[in-house]
């Protein structure tokens, strides 16, 4: 069976809070979950939603005894190979917190991949605009200078 065993969402408490929010409120998005789950195998509260195959789990990144107790409490299995993906994430955490992120998942699933999408050439035009709006809304981009281009990131790995 090729199918993934489980899959595991993790964001910030706040918006998984608005994304369970939203499941509970929306009969298009509650209906199939609650359908395929007998109230036994699911667990829903304000920062984690999980099922036999599917786990939301609201924890910040940063703090991975957090993160690792709370995928452990939604039975992560370490054991089965893993793949890690992480969209637009690391940029937002220092070189150094990144790096123990990856550190952590390397010394704890016994094999896995990590698959990283984030930003790049962010010293262009649009980068700087992006930068901009994102700090008049007091969103710092704490790993922006490891974005800047593509060599930048390759002098991280």
């Amino acid at each position: 069976d090729l199918l993934p065993s489980k899959y595991f969402e993790v964001d910030f408490p706040m918006i998984v809070t608005r994304k369970l929010h939203s499941i509970k409120c929306k009969p298009p998005l509650s209906s199939p979950i609650l359908e395929l789950h007998s109230e036994d195998t699911l667990q829903m509260d304000g920062h984690i939603l999980d099922s036999k195959r599917y786990a939301v789990i609201g924890a910040d990144l940063r703090d991975l005894s957090e993160l690792e107790e709370k995928l452990k409490k939604c039975n992560m299995n370490t054991q089965l190979p893993t793949l890690l993906i992480a969209e637009c994430v690391l940029v937002y955490m220092t070189p150094e917190q990144s790096a123990n992120l990856l550190k952590w998942a390397a010394n704890s699933f016994e094999r896995a991949m990590f698959i990283n999408y984030e930003q790049v050439n962010m010293g262009d035009r649009f980068g700087q605009i992006m930068i901009e709006n994102l700090r008049r809304r007091q969103c710092d981009l704490a790993g922006v200078e490891t974005c800047k281009s593509l060599e930048s990131q390759d002098r991280i790995t």
